[in-house]
C-alpha cells in the first residue's frame, strides 16, 4: 500500500521521530533503519513494517505500507544531517540463538561502534549467534545499526544476564579476553574437538566484568609489541576469526 503524506505534523511523522529515542523504542518493539543497503537486508529477514520514501520503491510487498513523502519530512526522521531517500520502521523480532560451538559474549560493550564492528565481523566469519549483556548499548541505536552494515538481520541476537550465562556452563567452557596475568596468547588455546566454547569480550574502559571472570574457564590475550592494549572491535576481530577458522565457520 501506498499512501502519500505532506505534513511534519502528520502523527505517523511524529510517531516515528520517537523512534529515535530509546524510550520511544522500548514503548513500542519498533525502531528506524536508513539507507537502501540495510533496508534489502531488514525486507529479507522480514521485519520491516512501513517505509517512508522519497520515491515508490518497486517489489515491496503490498502489506508494508509506503508512506511517499518529501525530504523535509525524512530529513525530519532521520538521525543523520542529510537522509539516504529512505527510513524503515522494523520490529524489534529475531530468532533464538541456536547452541552451535562458538557462541559470542559481548559483556558491557558501551560503545556503538565498537557493538556494530564486533556484530558485522561476527556474521563475517560465520559465527550467527551473540549474547549481549543488559548493561551493553542497545544493538538499535542508530550508530550500532550503521557501523553494523545490517549485520543484526543475519545473526542470532539475544540479550542475557549473569545467571543466563552460567546456566550455559553445563553445555559450554567460556573463554574470557583479558589482559589478566593468567591470560595464554590466542594461538595457543587448547581447544578441545567436541567441546563448546563461548568467547566473552569486555567493557572497552572496565574490561570484563567480575561476574564473568569468576565464570571464567580460560583466559586468553592477544601478543603485542610497543603498546599494552587494541580497541575491542580491533581484538575481537583477530580473535573471532582465529577462533572461527578453528571451528571451521569460515
Amino acid at each position: 500500500m501506498i499512501e502519500k503524506i505532506t505534513s511534519v505534523n502528520n502523527q505517523k511523522v511524529k510517531d516515528a521521530c520517537k523512534l529515535k529515542t530509546s524510550k520511544g523504542r522500548n514503548e513500542t518493539g519498533l525502531f528506524l533503519i536508513e539507507g537502501f543497503h540495510i533496508l534489502e537486508m531488514a525486507l529479507k529477514s522480514g521485519v520491516v513494517k512501513s517505509i517512508f520514501t522519497n520515491k515508490i520503491i518497486e517489489g515491496i510487498d503490498e502489506e508494508i505500507t509506503q508512506y511517499l513523502v518529501d525530504d523535509f519530512i525524512l530529513n525530519k526522521i532521520s538521525y543523520m544531517p542529510s537522509n539516504q531517500g529512505v527510513i524503515g520502521i522494523c520490529e524489534t523480532k529475531f530468532n533464538d540463538i541456536e547452541h552451535e560451538n562458538l557462541l559470542v559474549f559481548l559483556d558491557n560493550i558501551s560503545d556503538p561502534g565498537n557493538m556494530g564492528t564486533i556484530l558485522r565481523t561476527c556474521l563475517a566469519f560465520g559465527v550467527k549467534n551473540v549474547l549481549i549483556s543488559e548493561g551493553s548499548v542497545s544493538i538499535f541505536n542508530d550508530k550500532v545499526l550503521m557501523s553494523s552494515q545490517g549485520a543484526i538481520f543475519n545473526i542470532n541476537i539475544k540479550k542475557v544476564n549473569y545467571e543466563d550465562i552460567k546456566n550455559l556452563k553445563n553445555e559450554y567452557k567460556i573463554i574470557s579476553s583479558t589482559l589478566s596475568e593468567k591470560s595464554v596468547n590466542f594461538t595457543d588455546l587448547k581447544l578441545e574437538n567436541n567441546q563448546k566454547y563461548i568467547i566473552v569480550f569486555g567493557n572497552e574502559s572496565r574490561g570484563i566484568s567480575e561476574e564473568t571472570i569468576k565464570l571464567t574457564d580460560i583466559f586468553t590475550k592477544i601478543p603485542m609489541n610497543s603498546i599494552d592494549s587494541l580497541n575491542v572491535g580491533v581484538a575481537a576481530g583477530i580473535i573471532i576469526y582465529y577462533l572461527a577458522i578453528k571451528n571451521k565457520l569460515y
